[in-house]
């Protein structure tokens, strides 16, 4: 891949990249973890349950069970979001699950109970109510052991991406763009320290990172339909140490952003400022940034987010969903094992 060096790298922040495609690394591809914000935390699951013999574990940041919505908007707004009239059933994600499972739609569940879960729920969340990621604890308690399954949901911290970086100067106890928060708790140590089934073997880099961020063409991945038509902008971006640029064996995650928190949104401030890439960095993880456009008509998705309703089509959480294919495509064209 021809790489152009476009931005210098400034402030501890990594240089920079514009290229095609996504490099192929030395990676394989059954230790690749996923984690989400809110519309981007509901994907995650989906495509943790959907790919649960891929995927090791996923951080799940304000979201819910799977197939929450079921292919409702008006579920999505409501149940899965404000537990209104009444929080989502935990039975009913398991039972829909399970029969997913056994027509062969999504993997078989026994790959969820060989993965980790990290669970987060702030107390002053007003968009996603607290009982909603309570109801996905339930789900997942159904199908992974205790030990695997961490649940942070006692940080005094609105709906945001928690981290203990003061330059992201939003208060913890507002929710308002970026929608990333000092909170002073790392929310992506704390994840990725877990969902890979034991703590870290580096402590993060806190100056200059080694690596860098490259932007990639996402239409590369879409299996020829147009990044338009799924509702996904035409630039994702990924944080690529340096070790693993030089061959060194390393690992993926891919982290999704919420509503109105792609690029179009808030510019590079969650690719740069949630704390992955400071953890990546020294662990040699490869972190991937996909990104949604904002769509009014056909699909109709004004704010950016991932389908977590079934706003492309009523397969939207199953393997052959178009968003899910698009973001299995970029997981396995990385790894090269």
């Amino acid at each position: 891949m021809r790489l152009i060096i476009s931005v210098l790298a400034v402030c501890g922040a990594a240089a920079m990249v514009a290229g095609q495609s996504l490099p192929s690394i030395n990676a394989r591809l059954n230790e690749t973890t996923v984690s989400g914000l809110s519309s981007g935390a509901y994907f995650a699951v989906q495509m943790h349950v959907a790919f649960s013999s891929i995927l090791k574990g996923c951080a799940v940041f304000a979201g819910g069970p799977y197939d929450c919505a079921g292919g409702s908007e008006i579920t999505a707004l409501t149940t899965c979001m404000s537990a209104e009239p009444l929080p989502p059933s935990a039975s009913t994600a398991i039972l829909t699950t399970d029969l997913r499972s056994e027509a062969g739609v999504i993997d078989p569940t026994t790959g969820l109970s060989e993965s980790y879960v990290y669970l987060y729920s702030g107390t002053l969340d007003s968009t996603v109510n607290p009982k909603v990621m309570a109801a996905l604890d339930q789900y997942y308690a159904n199908y992974l052991p205790a030990s695997a399954i961490l649940f942070t949901n006692n940080v005094t911290s609105a709906h945001t991406q928690p981290t203990d970086d003061a330059i992201n100067t939003n208060p913890c106890w507002l929710s308002i763009s970026p929608y990333i928060s000092n909170c002073e708790f790392d929310g992506a140590g704390e994840a990725l320290n877990h969902i890979y089934g034991k703590p870290l073997a580096n402590p993060r880099n806190n100056g200059q990172l080694t690596g860098q961020v490259i932007s990639f063409s996402q239409s590369s991945y879409t299996g020829g339909a147009s990044v338009a038509s799924l509702s996904l902008a035409q630039t994702g971006y990924a944080y690529v140490p340096a070790s693993c640029a030089s061959g060194a064996e390393c690992r993926v995650h891919m982290a999704f952003h919420g509503c109105e928190q792609s690029h179009s949104h808030v510019g590079m401030d969650y690719v740069e400022h949630t704390g992955y890439n400071k953890w990546a960095d020294t662990n040699g993880i490869v972190v991937v940034y996909p990104q949604t456009a904002d769509s009014d008509l056909f699909p109709s998705n004004p704010n950016g987010c991932w389908d977590w309703w079934g706003y492309l089509a009523s397969n939207y959480d199953v393997k052959a969903g178009a968003q899910m294919q698009f973001a299995m495509n970029i997981m396995k064209a990385l790894a090269t094992h």
